[in-house]
């Protein structure tokens, strides 16, 4: 996929369908990736967020940074979406070249060399035996 000069992707007709027209768009530290939620899927996530111990520091923190790199957003009527200059940034994605892909209840944008390092370790860690069993 490709992020146009002014900073909008086309976001697939597949993820538009699920996602709807008003989405949630943030920087996920956690992969250095770009997320776009629906409405559905940030409210299950903000609900999880505000879940965590309210008087836990690191909890706070957590709230107020995921708090202050989320943005209520459109798509527009050619299906793009507006990407901000420091989330393409902090992802890496120049050029405009990024990877679009399905995460289960969220679609991320990925820069190309974050994509690439992010399946070479996924075909070369076992993360189904790790997380399976605990």
């Amino acid at each position: 996929m490709s992020i146009d000069d002014k900073g909008r992707l086309t976001v697939p007709s597949s993820f538009r369908k699920i996602l709807g027209e008003d989405i949630v768009v943030r920087w996920s530290q956690a992969d250095q990736t770009v997320e776009i939620f629906s409405p559905e899927g940030w409210d299950n996530f903000f609900n999880h967020i505000m879940s965590l111990p309210f008087l836990d520091s690191r909890a706070s923190y957590i709230r107020a940074m995921v708090g202050s790199e989320a943005f209520n957003v459109s798509i527009d009527k050619q299906g793009r979406v507006l990407i901000p200059t420091e989330f393409k940034e902090k992802a890496g994605i120049q050029g405009g070249q990024a990877i679009v892909t399905g995460a289960m209840d969220r679609v991320k944008v990925w820069s190309p060399e974050t994509w690439a390092a992010a399946k070479l370790k996924w075909e070369t860690e076992d993360f189904i035996h790790d997380v399976g069993s605990k």
